[in-house]
């Protein structure tokens, strides 16, 4: 019954701290369309780098809530 509570509270730091991460994904537009402006040269490029570190982050995020529930199991144990 932990792992199932453990699954669902990853599963659920994973989905809202991956939302900025997932706004420039091609999945989360092709589920969300929308009307996309014609490009001119005054509209600025989309950064990769932003992206990816807001990725990264969500990870870090992921993986410090795993590693707080694995502690707290341990100790508990």
């Amino acid at each position: 019954m932990n792992s199932l509570i453990t699954a669902v509270l990853a599963a659920i730091t994973f989905v809202t701290t991956s939302a900025p991460a997932m706004a420039q994904s091609w999945l989360w537009n092709w589920l969300n369309p929308r009307p996309t402006p014609t490009p001119t040269p005054t509209t600025p490029a989309t950064v990769p780098e932003i992206d990816a570190s807001t990725a990264m982050l969500a990870m870090a995020a992921i993986a410090a809530a795993l590693a707080f529930v694995w502690e707290r199991n341990r100790r508990r144990a």
